[in-house]
């Protein structure tokens, strides 16, 4: 947004393209648990919109500071009526929504879906952890800087429709490799969130670095995220580009 509005003016032209989900309702569930925090609240919103036109069960916690500070506060009661509980923490998240408690117990056919800071989803995604990995959704809207990782490597990926090898340095990213190589590649994030930049991996093994592939997608190894994700030690990547 702040990029449209620092960049764009009237008679602009932009490339666009047809959306991609990758956060959507499962349509397999029988009832769905939405969980929102602040402004994460948007995707969620669409997501009653839809389920009031669905014959499933459905509630969402919405977490905010107050009612005061309550995004679309108005349309969330008109979409969700009585299948909403909100949680005012004050600014403190400790005193707000026990998602623990919420999650303790797994049932057939539930599915989670988590949208708000880094810290809710990735609590949710903590006390969910005995759940079914296919029933547990997510979306974040930023990452927090990774304090755990080893120094990266220098690597070669081939691109295979080009006939290229490129090096990607350790301060590099494979998409920022490519593009300076003059490959179109579609992209918006860059931070392993959207999946714009996924990519058919051909051959060698990645390390997976998105929070987009869940983990049976991830050992499958058939695919990357180029923005963020690398090759694994020793490994030269063949992608489809």
């Amino acid at each position: 947004s702040s990029w449209l509005f620092d960049q764009l003016s009237a008679n602009s032209k932009v490339t666009a393209s047809v959306p991609r989900i990758s956060f959507a309702l499962a349509t397999d569930a029988t009832m769905h648990t939405l969980i929102a925090g602040g402004i994460g609240i948007t995707p969620i919103l669409a997501m009653g919109h839809e389920l009031k036109t669905r014959s499933e069960d459905y509630h969402l916690h919405y977490c905010t500071p107050s009612e005061a500070e309550t995004p679309f506060l108005k349309e969330v009661r008109s979409v969700f009526g009585p299948r909403v509980t909100f949680h005012h923490d004050g600014g403190d998240p400790a005193t707000g929504l026990d998602v623990q408690a919420l999650l303790a117990d797994p049932v057939t056919g539930q599915h989670i879906y988590v949208c708000g800071p880094a810290g809710l989803v990735e609590s949710a995604r903590l006390h969910s952890s005995h759940w079914p990995e296919e029933a547990f959704h997510s979306e974040l809207f930023a990452v927090e800087p990774a304090t755990d990782e080893l120094p990266n490597e220098a690597f070669d990926v081939f691109l295979s429709r080009q006939k290229m090898t490129l090096s990607v340095p350790p301060e590099r990213s494979i998409l920022e490799v490519v593009r300076d190589a003059g490959v179109a590649v579609e992209t918006s994030c860059e931070d392993g969130l959207c999946s714009c930049c996924w990519t058919r991996l051909l051959g060698g093994e990645a390390d997976h670095r998105d929070h987009v592939l869940s983990s049976a997608e991830k050992l499958a190894n058939e695919s990357i995220m180029i923005c963020v994700s690398r090759a694994a030690d020793g490994e030269t990547l063949i992608l489809d580009l």
